[in-house]
């Protein structure tokens, strides 16, 4: 088998696994150590990372592997990348942000690596709450960029399956809770 069929036949069978972890019950933590270095695999990147949009408006790194420190400190964005993910997720359209050396438009935040980013912002119900990046390791050609951005895209479509999966199963399991604990109470009021 050439070369290329080969390494199209493993990118395909990275790609079946993560879209099998969407249905999988594991643990976010669990999940993001599966998801993200098969992710990173498929497309030879040299860092994934998820970010998440909280409630009051702050960026929050919810996982990650080998992402550069000058992007961020541990679990927030520094300031200059999180106008980039910020500006993304405002936009919600993927894009590929170009090294540093290349020139943006001058209203655009600036990419601040010498390597190219992928971003997707991820919609959750009614908002964009979450970001997929990917640190490539070459930039490539326009005609490579697209097909990057597109796998990318299609990731994002299985995190953000996951993710809607985790907050049902999540909601029923406080839902058993409270019903449980209003039986409990019911049982003990009745018993006196």
């Amino acid at each position: 088998m050439p070369l290329v069929e080969q390494a199209k036949n493993d990118i395909r069978s990275l790609a079946n696994e993560i879209a099998g972890l969407a249905t999988s019950r594991l643990s976010p933590a669990d999940f993001y150590d599966a998801f993200l270095p098969r992710v990173r695999t498929a497309m030879g990147a040299a860092a994934v990372a998820v970010w998440r949009l909280r409630d009051d408006g702050q960026l929050n790194l919810d996982a990650h592997q080998d992402l550069p420190a000058e992007l961020h400190d541990g679990r927030t964005p520094n300031p200059s990348h999180a106008a980039i993910l910020t500006a993304v997720l405002a936009e919600g359209q993927p894009v590929v942000a170009p090294p540093r050396t290349v020139s943006s438009a001058p209203d655009r935040p600036a990419n601040p690596l010498s390597s190219a980013l992928i971003l997707v912002p991820i919609r959750i119900d009614e908002r964009f709450e979450y970001l997929l990046e990917v640190v490539l390791t070459s930039t490539g050609g326009p005609t490579s960029q697209r097909g990057y951005l597109r796998f990318a895209a299609q990731m994002s479509d299985v995190l953000a399956d996951y993710i809607r999966r985790w907050r049902l199963r999540e909601t029923a399991e406080q839902r058993r809770r409270s019903e449980l604990a209003e039986q409990c109470l019911l049982e003990v009021a009745t018993a006196q």
